[in-house]
């Protein structure tokens, strides 16, 4: 089967939290996998950029919440009165564009309204926290509304459990209005309509036209005209009723129009995913108690999750912690997604916007194990908003082969534009911001004598360096610099160890720049500063892998060593690096 094409960017206008223009850029999949991730704090824009994925690529942007209802998303910008488009760019190096894109921002690409674009239209792009978090609380006989997500034919209008709802009450309707037209037929005399009056269908003037109906057919019996109290009674509920049924008349019809659902669809889906789930939950839970994980679907669509043990089968919400569910209903929707995509053709992309609010760092670690095994030779991206779980999480991929790629968002504020910065992660990060934003000269000194204390603890584990303990282990720079110096002097790395004669010769490695207020400090020149920061970047980049960031390893050469990098492609830094 054909793969169809994953993503390779997003661009939006006036969409959501963006007015824009704003464009992100996504790591493609290669034979290893990629995998992006968007940082930010709340409020930063990472959820407008998940929901403008699932706009372009599926026309639409909705959210599970409970009882089975979707709830649409607002996806205009409040700032603006000018309508949201966006453009989505394809690995295959199609383009198409959704909404309102000016003419001179299309760049070749495709207007497309209505359907979803081919590869993704079978299985939402994108899973929610919501989604994770809400789906123990989706009734069962509405569950198959989430599985019914991933089965949809293309194209095809097929009713939801809303639309039954909607159904349903306009029967509901219908018979209290014929009970209510019967029990008015009794109280006036019967064949005595006028030829030409007919029940009103519309409940706009539907008291004057019954009163006026029912006094015909009196007159035209001889009775007099005058109403009683019991007929006024009986028209006053034709009314209602009248009303009600006209409240539900227009969604029961749209509802009746759609293909009714045929739940076996559903039920062979989760024979397929089931066992796998049931598998993976083990192997990251970890709950001896649990012996499997049974899910079963009837003939009505209703869809049961129980939870096998020795004495008895128990629904999940009752005895798993939060985490536990979240982890549970997470593997649902990564292999409800992996299946629809391998046996339908959906793209190898999919998107996961904060899914892991209520799990701890060890259980979240193991998940994004799996995950990053499980998604091998996807494109996946993730929206995070914890520096220390982003470092966590890209460590993981990186471990499965993944290409890895890191935005940071910041907000523009209400009627602003959000602010993509690139790699800012990982060791380097504070520094090379300082630098790059041109920072004050005692910010950037005091960032990188921070840098230097990081880099000097990793590297003294890193190097083995003898260093001395200290009471309660408390250390200052110069308890681990001097023997990581010592060892880095030791090495056949020449670049490095003349960086750090330079640097020692300075009182700035003593990190008080920035920590403490002194006039030696105040009187720092930026070019000082700059100086002292670019050796600690340099310092950094004799260990640290300059296509991943990944740190390398010492290689005993003889009597001395070097510095080797078995990832990606760079060779060792030696006298020349």
């Amino acid at each position: 089967m054909h793969t169809p094409p994953t993503l390779t960017s997003i661009s939006m206008w006036n969409f959501r939290g963006v007015v824009g223009p704003m464009t992100i850029e996504l790591e493609p999949t290669t034979s290893r996998g990629g995998v992006t991730f968007v940082l930010g704090d709340n409020g930063s824009g990472k959820s407008s950029v998940c929901d403008a994925i699932e706009f372009a690529t599926r026309s639409l942007v909705s959210r599970r919440l409970r009882d089975g209802e979707k709830h649409q998303r607002e996806i205009r910008n409040l700032s603006t009165t000018n309508p949201p488009g966006v453009i989505v760019r394809l690995a295959n190096g199609d383009s198409y564009a959704r909404g309102q894109v000016a003419a001179d921002s299309l760049d070749g690409a495709s207007i497309i309204r209505g359907n979803a674009i081919a590869g993704f239209d079978r299985a939402p792009v994108v899973i929610r926290r919501d989604a994770v978090e809400s789906f123990w609380k989706i009734p069962a006989a509405h569950r198959l509304d989430y599985f019914w997500d991933y089965l949809k034919p293309p194209t095809q209008q097929v009713r939801s459990s809303a639309d039954d709802a909607w159904v349903e009450e306009h029967r509901a309707a219908e018979h209290a209005l014929a009970r209510a037209r019967r029990s008015l037929d009794c109280l006036v005399p019967p064949h005595f309509y006028s030829r030409n009056w007919k029940f009103p269908t519309h409940s706009k003037n539907a008291s004057s036209a019954i009163n006026a109906g029912v006094k015909e057919a009196l007159r035209r019996s001889d009775k007099p005209r005058t109403l009683t109290a019991e007929q006024r009674i009986a028209i006053n509920a034709c009314v209602a009723a009248l009303t009600e049924e006209e409240s539900l008349r227009s969604n029961a019809r749209s509802a009746e129009s759609k293909k009714p659902r045929d739940p076996a669809p559903v039920g062979a889906l989760i024979d397929k995913i089931g066992p796998r789930i049931a598998y993976d939950f083990f192997g990251i839970f970890g709950q001896d108690w649990i012996q499997d994980i049974e899910f079963n679907v009837d003939h009505s669509g209703l869809v049961d999750i129980r939870l096998i043990t020795d004495d008895e089968a128990l629904a999940p919400d009752r005895v798993l912690s939060e985490a536990g569910l979240d982890v549970l209903s997470l593997l649902i929707a990564v292999e409800a997604h992996v299946e629809t995509a391998s046996s339908h053709g959906q793209s190898p992309s999919i998107v996961f916007d904060d899914v892991f609010q209520s799990v701890d760092a060890p259980l979240r670690s193991r998940v994004l194990a799996h995950l990053a095994a499980r998604l091998d030779r996807w494109q996946v991206v993730f929206t995070v908003h914890d520096r220390l779980w982003l470092e966590v999480a890209e460590q993981r991929f990186k471990e499965a082969n993944f290409a890895t790629r890191v935005l940071e968002l910041r907000s523009g504020g209400f009627g602003g534009t959000p602010k993509v910065y690139g790699p800012s992660t990982g060791l380097l990060r504070d520094l090379r911001d300082s630098i790059e934003n041109a920072a004050s000269a005692v910010v950037v000194a005091g960032v990188a004598g921070r840098t230097l204390e990081a880099l000097a603890e990793q590297l003294s584990y890193r190097l083995s360096a003898k260093v001395a303990r200290r009471e309660r282990d408390r250390y200052e720079l110069n308890d681990i610099w001097l023997p990581v110096r010592t060892e880095i002097d030791s090495s056949q790395m020449s670049v490095a160890k003349q960086l750090t004669t330079d640097m020692s010769n300075t009182q700035f490695l003593r990190n008080r720049v920035g920590a403490h207020a002194n006039d030696w400090a105040d009187g720092l020149s930026d070019a000082e500063a700059l100086d002292a920061a670019n050796q600690v970047m340099t310092l950094a980049q004799q260990f640290l892998c300059q296509s991943c960031a990944a740190w390398g390893k010492r290689k005993k050469t003889g009597s001395s060593w070097t510095w080797v990098f078995h990832c990606c492609t760079q060779s060792s830094p030696t006298a020349t690096s």
